[in-house]
């Protein structure tokens, strides 16, 4: 063995180069004064505690990827969206606001409705049921709706 520092040829256990004083590393032995032994220095490695802290980091990785993908299906009709001729009807913003809507605050919520809101956060009347399907919103004024009915608003993702 060799001193990473100088170069010198260490034997085997050597704790301090005699050349150059720098300690080797590769030796993990020290003389115990108390009882006149080399004893080894070095740690064992506790596997328990590694495998723990990879199943604590797994673990919140797993709840880091289910909290993104909560909040993408959750704002899913955050974007602009287009009518059939291609002229922005709405744009809805993650921040809650929209523009071309019927106010400037809007709240989608899990059950499938979009509450409008005005300038003073008092809701409009007329609450919207809604669908994303791929590109399509469908938007209706009826609850039960199914996209293929008349009075169905259909916007396209911009």
């Amino acid at each position: 063995m060799y001193c990473k520092n100088c170069g010198t040829e260490l034997q085997s256990n050597v704790t301090f180069c005699p050349q150059c004083g720098a300690k080797n590393e590769n030796n993990s032995y020290h003389f115990d004064m108390n009882n006149g032994q080399m004893t080894n220095s070095k740690k064992p490695i506790n596997k328990k505690a590694i495998i723990a802290i990879v199943i604590v980091l797994i673990m919140i990785i797993g709840i880091a990827i289910g909290i993104g993908i909560y909040k993408s299906s959750n704002n899913s009709i955050v974007g602009s969206w287009v009518d059939s001729y291609g002229n922005v009807a709405v744009s809805f913003y993650e921040d809650g606001t929209c523009d071309g809507g019927r106010g400037p605050y809007y709240e989608a919520a899990e059950n499938g409705t979009i509450t409008f809101y005005d300038s003073y956060y008092y809701p409009y009347s007329k609450v919207y049921y809604y669908e994303v399907h791929g590109n399509k919103l469908y938007l209706s004024y009826y609850q039960d709706f199914t996209i293929e009915d008349e009075n169905v608003t259909v916007l396209y993702r911009e």
